[in-house]
């Protein structure tokens, strides 16, 4: 076999962007189930606190109140059950654009609460800029809805 011949062979393995597009939802989704659990796991102050930071939306909400724990419950759920729907690709454009929602949220609160620290709201903006990407390319062949 000679160079060329193993050359292609090689970029072949790399040609299947709908299997790069499930390992992409994935992980994401992983990182999202994981990151909900956690919060639900964490009590009711982390809800809360989750919960307050929709004032980075606009809307005023006192600490520790209903309306803080019904925000971060949201969050939270979102995070959990959205991500279950990354991975396997089921209701996708729908729960990426909710799980944008709530990195949107995440990154205006980091960028002040860390005055402008990348290395604080970088996290979350490219989580946030991944799922933006995903909007355009839906989930791919590899998923349980079939666009």
């Amino acid at each position: 076999m000679d160079t060329a011949s193993r050359v292609q062979g090689i970029k072949s393995l790399f040609r299947h962007p709908d299997l790069g597009l499930l390992i992409i939802r994935a992980a994401l989704g992983f990182i999202f189930l994981i990151a909900g659990y956690n919060k639900f796991v964490s009590g009711e102050e982390t809800l809360h606190a989750i919960g307050l930071n929709i004032n980075y939306l606009g809307l005023d909400v006192t600490p520790n109140t209903v309306s803080t724990m019904l925000f971060g419950v949201l969050a939270a759920g979102i995070e959990v059950v959205c991500g279950l729907a990354l991975i396997v690709g089921y209701l996708f454009r729908t729960s990426t654009l909710a799980l944008f929602m709530v990195m949107l949220v995440a990154t205006l609160m980091q960028i002040d609460t860390s005055r402008g620290d990348l290395t604080e709201f970088g996290y979350p903006l490219v989580l946030g800029l991944v799922l933006a990407g995903l909007l355009f390319t839906g989930s791919g062949r590899l998923s349980l809805q079939k666009d």
